[in-house]
């Protein structure tokens, strides 16, 4: 007998719309002149949405499903859920389920915050006394005790969340299904459900976790699973698979040179280029990055500040640097002409990986210039190994050749510390 807690076999879900009458005589004309067309159209409408799916989870294990938009996910965690069936194929699920698919799912508007624990509690297959053992631990973990006993129609979406996450994970189903819903909730918020999410893998809860955020499925999860368009296209450890998924988006091709004319009737950005190493040059580690921004200046403009982030191809934040002459002295104040601003990154600073080099442009804080324009992609490859034999892999983002100075002979004399 089977161990895994979920077991899907050649499962597919195709959505079909309804049948066309053509009723009107604009539409009996259509089927008259171009009923061709008209059934390329109908069948442009049929949706599939997982094709041929067949995969196992083992209790215990947390796995993060990704791909962009359209991919499949959340219709998987609805079939899952059971919230929709299969239209080919058999789902088979090991004990209780909770799902977060989205918020407010299984909340009753007009039920208090205290009700919808006892209601969530019981669609989970919960008994009455099991839910009283926990709800103080719920209650407390959800921060809402203030606002318990009021009809959840008042609750924002972030309370919602809150309340509905607490419940699924303190009741402790043997499968906790979780869509993007934890992307509503505050930074802190998040971070706690998280922890809770590790917690309940390591007690042999089984968690299945779509998110876009990739930072935050590479942390959390064991495995990984990435759907195209219907169809798991890679199933395993989550790096490599995490990077073949990174690899098919348009991030990972390498732009080194942005041409433009964007800003206001007083500063525009007109051109980014990496300088050096040269075009056709792998970009290595070991290499230092020379970049420059060109910039129009058509009404004298005091205060100019030209900002970089650096950001990593799940786009997040890494690092930031920024040219503001205020630190230093009285503002210059730049006359109209076009100026070049040149950055130079050290050697040895970023570890292989494919990097976003993002400008701002601002004038007293004042932003020009936002939303990615002028933006640099860049992939490091740790080719000659930083130092003589360290190996690509290691994982990190910055890679910075430190100065170490070895002792050649023993600071601690061991032989004098045993005798004595």
């Amino acid at each position: 007998m089977s161990s895994s807690v979920i077991t899907l076999d050649s499962v597919s879900k195709i959505y079909r719309p309804k049948s066309t009458n053509f009723q009107t005589l604009r539409q009996s004309a259509m089927a008259f002149f171009s009923r061709k067309k008209v059934q390329q159209l109908e069948q442009m409408g049929e949706v599939v949405a997982l094709q041929n799916v067949s995969l196992k989870i083992e209790p215990g294990e947390i796995v993060g499903i990704i791909g962009k938009n359209g991919a499949g996910k959340s219709t998987m965690l609805k079939l899952l859920s059971r919230v929709s069936p299969p239209t080919e194929g058999t789902i088979r699920l090991k004990g209780r389920v909770g799902a977060l698919l989205e918020v407010g799912t299984g909340f009753h508007p007009e039920l208090t915050g205290r009700q919808n624990i006892f209601l969530n509690g019981t669609l989970l297959g919960m008994r009455k006394h099991e839910i009283q053992a926990r709800f103080d631990e719920i209650v407390d973990f959800s921060e809402v005790r203030s606002f318990l006993d009021l009809p959840v129609k008042f609750y924002s979406s972030g309370m919602y969340m809150r309340l509905a996450f607490a419940v699924a994970a303190h009741l402790e189903p043997e499968i906790l299904i979780i869509d993007e819903i934890l992307a509503v909730g505050d930074a802190a918020f998040q971070q706690k459900c998280l922890k809770k999410v590790k917690e309940r893998g390591g007690l042999g809860g089984t968690i299945i976790f779509v998110s876009h955020n990739l930072d935050v499925v590479t942390s959390l999860c064991s495995r990984a699973i990435y759907l195209d368009r219907g169809e798991v296209v890679a199933d395993g450890p989550v790096a490599p698979v995490v990077n073949r998924y990174l690899e098919t988006l348009e991030f990972s091709g390498d732009k080194k040179l942005w041409e433009g004319n964007e800003g206001d009737d007083q500063v525009r950005l007109l051109r980014t280029e990496l300088l050096s190493p040269a075009e056709g040059v792998t970009l290595d580690t070991a290499d230092s990055l020379r970049m420059r921004f060109e910039i129009e200046i058509l009404r004298p403009a005091t205060g100019l500040i030209l900002d970089l982030g650096v950001y990593s191809a799940a786009e997040r934040m890494l690092a930031y640097s920024a040219f503001d002459d205020r630190e230093i002295g009285p503002a210059t104040e730049f006359e109209p002409g076009r100026y070049a601003w040149d950055l130079e990154i050290p050697a040895h600073t970023f570890a292989s990986g494919s990097y976003l080099f993002r400008p701002t442009l601002s004038i007293a804080n004042r932003k020009m210039i936002t939303d990615g324009l002028g933006a640099l992609r860049l992939t490091l490859v740790n080719a000659r190994g930083l130092g003589r034999r360290y190996l690509t892999s290691h994982d990190g983002v910055f890679r910075p050749a430190w100065s170490w100075r070895p002792s050649l002979q023993p600071v601690i004399d061991l032989t004098e510390k045993k005798t004595a």
